[in-house]
């Protein structure tokens, strides 16, 4: 009976001294599990656990429910968790205020007005008062104005997309850490599992320790057995630390490119085109980067496998160990029971992983669509440009064409000037030998001799521009009649010259029909020579006037000529750049196709060896744990055959392009043709303007009716002159107006670069803040530990030797129970004497006033 009192009295002591370890660790920001404590803190699990999990736990394992513990280590845990609660409100406040500020930054970068509440924030934190209210409408109303142009809206439309991509690819970072924590939830399990593993094998060994004196057969298997359960765990641990390893590995990626993804906003200076340059290098180092971590992801996949491998090989050897055993043994139940929930924590660790990979997969596949959709996008542009470099091509050949035929005219001109003075030279010689012979009768000329004299009175100077006005009228009526000549030469080529040159054949029209009216004019006159020569002066000054401003207006048309050549000159080589830079593309895009040719041939050759594996084992579990290689070989082919069908869209693309530049070349050819035909041409109106000039000496005989329609001209041209001088006031006023908003436009971006500068400048100050608050609440925390540490050891000391105290207690009540018994005993037999021996005397009986049992008891 006291022994039995005393076994139940040491469970109840042992009981007592079960106490389970916290569930979090001592971490001021972010509490771990207790057997994970990393030294630097990078999960972001708040305070308390899942409950899903909890209740897994608990149903799988009734005995790591939570105990109440000691009312002096509830306070201090109180007092800790007020301290963490505390720190942990100042963090969320300087997070919400580090939200704000950045939300300011993205606000002024995109040139929308602040808010009340953010512009004051801001102005705390830049130690600025906040301004009035008459600036801000200011501004607003210079965001509204910047809203209105088209490029704002494109650049913030852009913007908009950027900024919903960099927000779902957060919460896909999100959602990996989510995955991350139930990953080190399921470590934490694990952990607790391997404690109650080891408390069984030390149950094991205490129960095994009688057995082992016998020197029989079945304490070398329990030996055996042991042993194998130790290298067991001993893998088990390792696997734990490697799979520990990855996550924080996965962690500081996913930090790096949740970095990445902030600072991804694009300045308002940038132009388009580099925009969309700096995007696509971005998309690119992101791709690598995403197929960097794939890579070393497959390569974990392979280091656990291997892992696995050698788990399975130990739980062979377990079960041949298992098999030897009789079938009475009661250890077999408890291996048995232990290698199910090691297996099935194995299986749980194992989708999850899977699941992380297919969610790290899907990611490289959005990110590789969205590639594809830039260079469709990019592909559209450039066709776009060029078809946009055909038209300024064709237009170019235009302007050349009437460039030449420009040059002709001019020459043919000085040869035709050159022609007409000197037989002007010859007729004033024949007119003053007939004013010297012939008598005043003579003096009255017939009407085809009225315009030689008349022409060759004036000087060289008018001479010339008679010649040049002659030649005027000859180019004008030039291209209609080569146009009725040869209409079905080159039509595509008088279609295009059409439109440049309407304004010039109206003019030579005018000034045609007005020398047909001063020939006209003329000839129904018969008046004299100085007269004629007075008429023609004033009529060839206002003809020269008309052809130099003709003139000039050639030399304008020349100039954008040059200008538009090289613009599209710079086209032409910036899209040849572009083409080279798709070259390597396709080139970096077959690479990639090698590498996972490669990986794939690794795969097969792995699965291949796993199969042949496999066959030699004949368990149901180890063909489930298999069974999931051939469906990664699988989706491994069938990625080798989406970038194969990338890489062949690549080709095909290429060749299109390589077709569409032969195409261009065969259409500069053709236009080069046309070019020497169009030549040929303008030589043929070249001889055909010398006949028209032929016809046009003629025209000296219409000279008298001139004078009217100079004067209209005059009026017309006075009326141009007016139009002139209102049009260039209002391009001086719009000019004027243009100038004002570029120096506002440079005035709020000025303003707007200050504002993000100052607000870089707070945000770096923050951080530094809040990094030098964190390393102190570390100290503190690390200090807290070390108190904590400290008291917990000298409970144990205390209650170790309370322990003591009691156990000694105990035996001194035994002691004195058996002493109390064996006096009864004795004072029992001497009553009963007594009694024998002096039944016949009347005395009284005899008590033993010295001996109290009830406080014995109490005891």
């Amino acid at each position: 009976m006291l022994h039995s009192r005393r076994i139940r009295r040491y469970q109840e002591f042992l009981k007592t001294l079960r106490r389970p370890e916290p569930r979090l660790c001592l971490c001021p920001l972010h509490l771990h599990p207790r057997p994970w404590v990393p030294p630097p803190c990078r999960t972001s699990r708040p305070h308390g656990e899942p409950s899903l999990v909890l209740s897994r736990r608990f149903h799988s394992n009734p005995e790591l429910v939570p105990r109440p513990s000691s009312p002096a280590m509830m306070e201090g845990r109180t007092q800790s968790q007020k301290d963490n609660a505390q720190h942990s409100r100042y963090l969320e406040r300087l997070h919400h205020e580090e939200d704000i500020i950045k939300e300011a930054q993205r606000r002024v970068c995109n040139g929308d007005p602040l808010p009340k509440d953010v512009y004051n924030t801001v102005m705390k934190w830049s130690k600025v008062s906040p301004k009035p209210d008459v600036p801000r409408e200011e501004a607003q109303g210079k965001g509204k104005k910047q809203h209105s142009s088209r490029s704002g809206r494109r650049k913030e439309s852009r913007e908009r997309d950027l900024e919903k991509e960099e927000e779902r690819l957060r919460q896909e970072l999100r959602n990996v850490r989510e995955l991350t924590q139930n990953n080190i939830d399921l470590l934490e399990e694990n952990k607790k599992l391997m404690r109650k593993i080891q408390r069984l094998q030390q149950r094991a060994k205490r129960q095994g320790e009688p057995k082992r004196s016998t020197g029989s057969r079945e304490s070398v298997e329990a030996v055996r057995e042991n042993d194998v359960i130790l290298s067991l765990k001993k893998k088990y641990e390792d696997l734990l630390q490697y799979v520990l390893k990855v996550e924080a590995e996965n962690q500081k990626l996913n930090s790096v490119m949740g970095a990445s993804g902030e600072g991804r906003g694009w300045a308002q200076d940038d132009t388009e085109p580099e925009a969309t340059r700096r995007m696509l290098t971005e998309l690119q180092k992101e791709i690598q980067a995403l197929r960097g971590q794939l890579n070393g992801k497959d390569e974990s996949l392979r280091n656990y496998e291997l892992q696995l491998k050698s788990l399975r090989e130990s739980n062979v050897i377990l079960q041949e160990s298992l098999k030897k055993q009789g079938p009475g043994d009661s250890k077999r139940s408890e291996v048995a029971v232990l290698e199910e929930e090691w297996m099935r924590r194995f299986s749980e660790t194992r989708d999850m992983y899977e699941e992380a990979i297919q969610g790290y997969k899907e990611q490289l596949e959005q990110t590789q669509r969205k590639l594809v959709g830039d260079e469709q996008d990019h592909a559209q542009q450039l066709q776009e440009l060029r078809t946009l470099l055909e038209k300024t091509r064709t237009d170019l050949m235009v302007k050349e064409k009437n460039r030449s035929e420009e040059t002709k005219v001019n020459e043919d001109e000085h040869n035709f000037i050159g022609e007409g003075e000197k037989k002007n030279d010859h007729l004033k010689r024949s007119e003053s030998e007939d004013r010297a012979k012939d008598s005043p009768r003579h003096q009255v000329l017939k009407p085809s001799g009225v315009a030689s004299p008349a022409g060759e009175v004036s000087s060289k100077g008018p001479r010339e521009d008679t010649g040049s006005t002659i030649h005027a009228q000859a180019a004008a009526s030039h291209p209609s009649r080569d146009s009725e000549g040869k209409p079905a030469s080159h039509p595509s080529g008088e279609s295009e010259a059409k439109a440049e040159s309407v304004t010039v054949t109206r003019t030579d029209r005018m000034y045609s029909e007005a020398l047909e009216l001063i020939v006209r004019r003329l000839e129904s006159l018969q008046v004299g020579g100085e007269e004629v020569e007075g008429m023609m002066g004033t009529i060839k000054g206002t003809i020269n006037t008309c052809l130099q401003e003709w003139r000039d207006s050639f030399h304008q048309t020349r100039v954008q000529q040059d200008e538009d050549k090289n613009q599209l000159q710079g086209e032409n080589e910036e899209l040849q750049r572009k083409l080279k830079g798709r070259n390597k593309k396709i080139e970096m895009f077959q690479r990639q196709n090698q590498e996972l040719q490669q990986q794939n041939d690794k795969l097969h050759h792995h699965s291949s060896l796993l199969e042949a594996r496999m066959a030699s084992t004949a368990t149901t579990e180890q063909l489930g744990i298999l069974s999931s290689l051939p469906q990664k070989a699988q989706e491994a082919e069938q990625q080798l055959a989406d970038t194969k069908e990338l890489l062949h869209k690549a080709q095909v693309e290429n060749q299109g392009l390589h077709s569409h530049v032969k195409h261009l070349e065969e259409k500069l050819g053709k236009k080069e043709s046309k070019l020497r035909a169009e030549r040929e041409q303008s030589a043929s109106r070249g001889r055909d303007v010398a006949g028209a000039r032929e016809s046009v000496s003629s025209l000296h005989h219409q000279l008298e009716e001139v004078t009217r329609e100079v004067e209209q001209l005059r009026e017309q041209l006075s009326t141009k002159d007016v139009i002139l001088e209102h049009t260039s006031a209002q391009l001086e006023e719009r000019i004027r107006e243009c100038a004002s908003l570029s120096s506002l436009a440079d005035r709020y971006k000025l303003r707007q670069n200050q504002d993000s500068d100052r607000i870089q400048t707070q945000l770096s100050e923050r951080d530094t803040a809040s990094h030098k608050q964190l390393l102190e609440a570390q100290a503190q925390a690390s200090r807290y530990q070390a108190q904590l540490s400290a008291l917990r050891t000298e409970k144990e000391l205390s209650e170790k030797s309370l322990r003591c105290a009691v156990r000694k207690l105990e035996e001194q009540v035994d002691q004195l129970q058996l002493r109390n018994s064996t006096l009864q005993r004795q004072l029992t037999t001497f009553t009963s004497t007594y009694h024998t021996l002096f039944s016949g005397v009347d005395l009284q009986p005899v008590t033993s006033p010295g001996i109290d049992t009830s406080g014995l008891k109490a005891i």
